[in-house]
């Protein structure tokens, strides 16, 4: 933790799972590994609903590692998902805090409102919209944003009468008029279609909640973390080994361990290894190459 400032006790850790193992009847090791493995499998888990919600295959997916546990997860999340690559941005454990200051000011505001397409009350639909829009516009106002460049859109959540789950259709938010039905309509069969390949012949549409988002066109805040040239001939040096336990293995074994930030771009090495820095530590315990790019995103195709 903290690049190695701060120490771990890995005896009361041992000491405090042996408890566990004991009444479990296993090794402290394999239930160390098991809740790891958990915590992995339950995050793939929900990536392959989400995944499947938007018709896509894994296989053709590269995954982006952040936060400060994203890159110790991430190339074993990959691999149960059957993804081949793994990108780990710099300074991942802030980058929430990056984000947000650079990010454009945004506002969302929602409507839950179940309706029949055909039956929507289109007067009393836009006097509700045109209020959220006043709030979120007064919201954005407070943000220091410039109204005149600010992007409307309307999002719309719908879904076939009796289905529970809904699509949502896109589009840019202008006058509430019933010829909108119409538009809301193609959207939703043309976005249904390209997820599960057609639409349900004779199913009745219906309308589940609306949504309003307004985001500023002015640029964030903008910041340029790294940069650093590929060197000449100046191999990689190790800062040491250390035990990481492969799954594959079903043991431990040492590998070495490196300075993430003093790997210059276009360094290439081959996992397991371990990349160490402040924010974070980039765990790889399995075959794989890996690379530093030009913006020092660490990048991990799997083999």
């Amino acid at each position: 933790f903290l690049g190695g400032e701060m120490k771990l006790h890995e005896d009361l850790a041992e000491e405090s799972l042996q408890r566990l193992a004991t009444e479990l009847g296993m090794k402290t090791f394999d239930v160390a590994w098991g809740i790891h493995n958990l915590v992995n499998e339950n995050m793939a888990a929900a990536a392959r609903v989400h995944i499947a919600e938007k018709g896509l295959d894994p296989r053709r997916l590269t995954m982006v590692a952040t936060g400060g546990a994203g890159p110790v997860h991430a190339v074993e999340v990959a691999g149960k998902l059957g993804i081949k690559r793994v990108l780990c941005t710099i300074v991942a454990g802030a980058g929430s805090c990056l984000g947000l200051l650079a990010a454009p000011a945004r506002a969302d505001r929602s409507w839950p409102r179940v309706s029949l397409l055909e039956e929507v009350d289109w007067r009393n639909a836009g006097r509700v919209l045109s209020r959220l829009h006043r709030e979120a516009e007064g919201e954005l106002g407070v943000a220091g944003a410039d109204g005149e460049r600010i992007t409307w859109t309307l999002g719309v959540e719908v879904r076939y009468l009796g289905q529970g789950n809904a699509v949502e259709v896109m589009l840019p938010f202008a006058d509430i008029r019933p010829n909108l039905g119409k538009k809301i309509l193609k959207e939703f069969e043309k976005r249904y279609a390209a997820l599960y390949g057609q639409t349900v012949p004779g199913a009745v549409p219906q309308v589940v909640t609306w949504r309003l988002t307004g985001i500023s066109g002015a640029a964030g805040r903008r910041f340029r973390l790294a940069s650093r040239e590929t060197t000449t001939g100046e191999a990689p040096k190790a800062v040491g080994k250390r035990y990481l336990y492969l799954p594959a293995a079903k043991a431990f074994r040492r590998v070495p361990v490196f300075e993430r930030y003093s790997l210059y771009a276009g360094t290439r090495l081959a996992g397991p290894l371990v990349l160490r820095e402040r924010e974070s530590t980039v765990i790889v315990a399995r075959p794989a190459t890996v690379e530093i790019l030009k913006d020092l995103t660490v990048s991990i195709s799997l083999e």
